[in-house]
């Protein structure tokens, strides 16, 4: 049964995807972005009142630098405080809330409780920027108003700036790269991570207040990723060069160095309805998503 969705951040990656993927399974959405509804504006955001079955908050500041100086003041408003002043409309409205969190709300040294070591949602958080401490303030305030908090990693896609679009157009123009080659994580599609939330939409339960990981199935590096990218792009890409390089030390923020995530326990609930992807297969369906948009050029530097 349709539903009607409102997508926060709905101009982002994720949004963006979301909305459209969730328009073409029939749902009602509607949604906003920063230049219609900024949801740093704690009165703004204390009077809305969503008219929907569900929202979905994927907007955050995810320039972990910027979080850590310059922008902290920002990331506290919009990754901490407004999870939960959205969280508390949503349960005035009767509206289920899904909330996007990330990886970075662990350490990042790679002993996690689940599968090889990944993280899952038994491991304690201890985030070692303020990014991952916001984010995980953010994850408090919403599932104490029963939200769904979904974690995620390195989500990507095409256009936008994230570290596998910048591969995909390096190799477009044949610029040799170095790239780390020592921090990992689970690299999640973006429209893969749409689909596993409309699996949580279908179940129709809006009520939760749990905590799951949800990410595709594995764990990469960013040289391994650029790498499928590579060989994904075969015959195209026969002399790209990508080299392995050090862990990023760019910024003033501090990194976890290993933070993949376990999500056995989202698809023991949700997989009948969204299977799990695995990433290596995620980095193909990522090309070909590229060439069927054309819209693989982005801007900026390659994101650590």
């Amino acid at each position: 049964m349709p539903d009607k969705i409102t997508v926060i951040g709905s101009k982002g990656l994720l949004g963006s995807t979301l909305s459209r993927m969730a328009s073409d399974e029939g749902h009602a959405v509607t949604g906003f972005d920063v230049d219609e509804m900024d949801i740093a504006d704690f009165r703004a955001m204390a009077a809305w009142s969503p008219d929907a079955d569900w929202v979905v908050n994927c907007a955050a500041i995810t320039d972990v630098d910027a979080c850590e100086a310059g922008s902290e003041e920002l990331s506290l408003l919009v990754n901490a405080v407004a999870p939960e002043v959205i969280g508390a409309s949503c349960k005035k409205a009767g509206a289920g809330f899904i909330h996007v969190s990330t990886d970075y709300v662990f350490f990042g040294d790679g002993l996690g409780s689940g599968e090889e070591a990944w993280y899952d949602e038994s491991d304690e958080p201890a985030p070692r920027n303020r990014y991952g401490a916001h984010k995980l303030m953010g994850e408090v305030g919403a599932a104490s108003h029963g939200a769904y908090v979904l974690r995620t990693a390195w989500l990507y896609g095409p256009g936008g700036k994230n570290f596998v679009s910048k591969a995909y157009e390096m190799a477009v123009r044949g610029q040799a790269i170095t790239v780390d080659a020592v921090s990992s994580s689970s690299p999640t599609l973006a429209s893969n991570l749409a689909r596993y939330i409309l699996a949580v939409v279908s179940a129709d339960d809006r009520r939760s207040g749990e905590v799951y990981h949800c990410c595709d199935h594995g764990e990469a590096t960013r040289w391994e990723m650029f790498d499928r990218i590579r060989r994904a792009m075969l015959p195209r890409t026969e002399e790209w060069e990508v080299e392995r390089g050090e862990l990023y030390a760019g910024g003033p923020a501090d990194r976890p160095v290993r933070t993949p995530l376990d999500s056995t326990a989202f698809f023991l609930r949700f997989g009948a309805r969204a299977a799990q992807c695995e990433i290596k297969d995620a980095a193909i369906d990522f090309v070909n998503e590229c060439r069927d948009a054309e819209s693989h050029v982005v801007s900026g530097e390659v994101a650590e």
